[in-house]
Parts: C-alpha cells; sequence; structure tokens
C-alpha cells in the first residue's frame, strides 16, 4: 500500500499548452466520459472536461501507485465524480476555468477546490442576490472600489463551490446558506454552513485558502481532515500538470 501524504496535492493545467485532440489524453477516459464528453458544443469545454477527467486519473494513479487506466472515478447521486471508498481513502476534487484547469488530492477526508477566472466586466449587484447572505452582501457593498467588489464577489463564490464540492452536494444546496468571512489577510473563516443540508461527518474539522490573485484567477479550497491539529496550518503542495500530461504519451485499449 503506497504511503499518501497528509497535505493537499494541487496539480494545475494551463490549457494553452495542450492540443484539443490530444489522443493520448482522449485515450484515458471511459467510453461513458467520451460520450459525455461530446454533449458539450463548444470545443473549448469538451477540452476542459477531457484534461480534467485525464489529469484526475494521472494525479490519482501517480498517488496510488497503479496504471492511469485502473483509477475507476464512479459519480455519486449528485454527480460529484469520486473512488471507490472501499478500495482507497483518497478523496479528489475537479475545477476548470479558462484556460485552467485543477486538480486537488487528500489523502483521508473530504476536499473540494473551485476557480474562477477574473471578469471585470461583471456586476456585482447582479450576482450578489443570487449567491451571497445578508452579511456578505454588506461586507461587499461596503468595498470602496468595482475591482474590489468583483474580487470578494468571487472570493467567497470559490470558497462556496469549493466547501460545496467538498461536502458532496454541490449547487444543489443554495449558496446563501452558507457564510464566510475573511479577514485582512484574506484567511477565510466558515461563519455558517447550510443548515439542515449538512450530514453530521461534515460538520467540523474545516481549513480553507482563497488567493484572489492567482495569475487572471481566483482560486480557492477546502480541506476537511479531522486527524490533524486542528490548530495545524493548511499547507498544499502545488504543481504543475504540464509534466504530468505529457507523461500519457502511449495510447491505451479501448
Amino acid at each position: 500500500m503506497p504511503c499518501l501524504p497528509t497535505f493537499p496535492v494541487i496539480w494545475i493545467a494551463n490549457l494553452q499548452h495542450i492540443d484539443e485532440n490530444a489522443r493520448h489524453l482522449l485515450a484515458l477516459l471511459t467510453p461513458a466520459e467520451k460520450a459525455r464528453r461530446l454533449c458539450f458544443r463548444q470545443v473549448a469545454d469538451q477540452k476542459r472536461f477531457m484534461v480534467g477527467r485525464a489529469l484526475t486519473r494521472l494525479a490519482i494513479s501517480s498517488q496510488l501507485r497503479c496504471p492511469a487506466q485502473e483509477v475507476n472515478i464512479v459519480l455519486t447521486r449528485n454527480g460529484k465524480p469520486k473512488l471507490d471508498p472501499n478500495l482507497t481513502t483518497l478523496t479528489f476534487s475537479i475545477a476548470h476555468s479558462g484556460d485552467l484547469v485543477v486538480v486537488a488530492l487528500l489523502a483521508r477526508g473530504a476536499v473540494g477546490v473551485d476557480v474562477e477566472r477574473f471578469a471585470p466586466e461583471v456586476v456585482p449587484e447582479v450576482l450578489i442576490p443570487m449567491v451571497c447572505s445578508l452579511l456578505e452582501a454588506k461586507e461587499i457593498r461596503s468595498l470602496p472600489t468595482h475591482k474590489q467588489r468583483v474580487k470578494r464577489l468571487l472570493s467567497l463564490w470559490t470558497l462556496k463551490e469549493a466547501y460545496l464540492k467538498a461536502i458532496g452536494v454541490g449547487l444543489t444546496t443554495d449558496p446563501r446558506k452558507v457564510t464566510f468571512n475573511l479577514d485582512a489577510q484574506l484567511q477565510p473563516t466558515l461563519l455558517a454552513p447550510p443548515e439542515g443540508d449538512l450530514p453530521d461527518q461534515f460538520a467540523h474539522g474545516w481549513k480553507f485558502i482563497v488567493m484572489p490573485d492567482y495569475g487572471e484567477y481566483v482560486l480557492a479550497l477546502a480541506v476537511q481532515n479531522m486527524h490533524r491539529d486542528a490548530g495545524s496550518t493548511l499547507t498544499p503542495c502545488w504543481h504543475d500538470a504540464g509534466i504530468l500530461l505529457a507523461s500519457a504519451t502511449r495510447p491505451l485499449k479501448e
């Protein structure tokens, strides 16, 4: 049994460096995933899905020391991709926006990741009523500049998406039911989890990171690991996925 790291492992791929017809990556998808890929109308969306699934298998295989084609990804009833918990404690989360695809792995516990491209044309007043709690809305509106308001809105949005992915409900839960606070150092604190929607095992042990200036993107990570010291710092291990994706050069059997 491989020794899995106790810290989150994050792989980030830049789609600008990947051919949308990369057969070595497409070969890593199952027949069902290939069919799902073709359901996306836009070529860019097909590419994001393909790279997300291929990178996930490659990242997991690098941790479990098994061939990527043996990584069996299944979907929960809420559509969350996961591994068979009877085979491994490893959990993962996938996110993509613009030219970035992000995969987060955790040896034990729940993990969620989200990424959003910063768009200065976003109108906060349009999205605030759909995304934010009353406390969050008040905080965003108090900021002096449009850019600050957009950055804060996207920071809260990515935190909520990462957290809701981690607990397995995604956007089937109203994001306004979740409240985060960001201090002066942009350290997130979960003030209010979604009442009535949260299984008991997800009630405690959470740590969060938000990066509002990751190039053109805002990136957030949510991690729950009850086996770590509550006062310990969340320190992910970040990797450029380019080398990992390039390693999948030999087509697999259909």
